[in-house]
């Protein structure tokens, strides 16, 4: 079986406008050819959504936030995953929850400010 996994950002969506017209021809015979396309991005979940059903690809698995989880169409029948929103997810990344507990854990051995911690301002500036 054959699968296409991409990122979204200056690789199948243009850098500047976001269009995904230079891959048009690719995406419609990926599509002809049962081929599916899976996406890898930092960008969340909701944020995915609405682009796979923009480029058509409803039916395949997707990876969100650099990898801290990948959501199956409920399709796929997992028994052993949590169903969130009618897809399958795979949790591989930590909750913020969890990443906020052990960032006051370090906090104290480590000169370092979160972001949970600046103004707008200052993570504007930073990123």
């Amino acid at each position: 079986m054959k699968l296409i996994f991409t990122d979204l950002d200056g690789t199948l969506l243009d850098h500047h406008t976001y269009s995904f017209q230079e891959a048009k021809e690719s995406l419609d015979y990926l599509k002809q050819n049962n081929i599916p396309i899976i996406i890898n991005t930092s960008k969340t979940k909701a944020e995915v959504i609405d682009l796979r059903k923009e480029l058509g690809v409803e039916d395949s698995p997707f990876i969100v936030e650099n990898g801290g989880g990948v959501f199956f169409p409920e399709h796929f029948k997992f028994d052993n995953l949590k169903m969130v929103d009618n897809y399958y997810l795979l949790k591989i990344g930590k909750s913020y929850s969890e990443i906020l507990e052990f960032f006051d854990s370090v906090r104290g051995r480590y000169s370092i400010k979160g972001f949970h911690q600046m103004s707008i301002e200052d993570v504007v500036k930073h990123t």
